[in-house]
């Protein structure tokens, strides 16, 4: 989870070519005298992040597919499959992704042969995802979907791809509850 969030957070500052490794590895980045690591400061790529605001504006798009990375049962509403998050349900556009959540039962022991079969099944479920110019994921919290757009940048899905910052757990915050629940 904290390195698939991590990968993200690398892709959204503007590397290319950002994979979760499985193992240790030689870091590639300026280290500080101090031994620290230097980050840049802006995003190269600030479109790789949406906010509940601003998906608002986006539901108007053609060129835009949003798909929800969750389980079908956190889909659905049956669960929000976290303790801290008060209500079930989704986000109007979003299609449940056909990999059923598959995003959260990724870990650090996988295997190079399992990671490929991943993004294999990826590429077989979702061919139509290329008539899109840009994929914003979603999921409960935001790592699931960051996860999701590692795969899909590497499987050359779509021009730009987003993760709705903070997933269902903001969105059912701040609209589902509210007179201000957008159309």
């Amino acid at each position: 989870m904290v390195a698939a969030r991590f990968a993200w957070l690398l892709y959204w500052l503007g590397y290319s070519q950002i994979k979760v490794m499985i193992g240790r590895t030689h870091i590639p980045f300026e280290m500080s005298p101090s031994g620290s690591i230097r980050l840049p400061t802006s995003s190269r790529r600030p479109q790789a992040v949406i906010t509940c605001d601003e998906l608002i504006s986006q539901f108007s798009c053609s060129t835009t597919k949003f798909i929800d990375v969750r389980t079908y049962r956190e889909y659905s509403g049956e669960i929000t499959g976290y303790s801290y998050i008060k209500t079930g349900g989704r986000i109007p556009h979003f299609e449940f992704d056909p990999l059923d959540g598959i995003y959260g039962e990724i870990d650090g022991n996988l295997t190079w042969q399992e990671l490929q079969g991943y993004l294999e099944l990826m590429r077989q479920r979702s061919p139509n995802y290329r008539q899109y110019k840009r994929l914003i994921y979603m999921c409960g919290t935001g790592w699931r979907a960051s996860l999701a757009v590692l795969f899909a940048d590497e499987l050359s899905l779509a021009d730009t791809l987003t993760v709705l910052d903070s997933g269902w757990y903001e969105w059912s915050e701040r609209f589902r509850n509210s007179s201000c629940t957008p159309p």
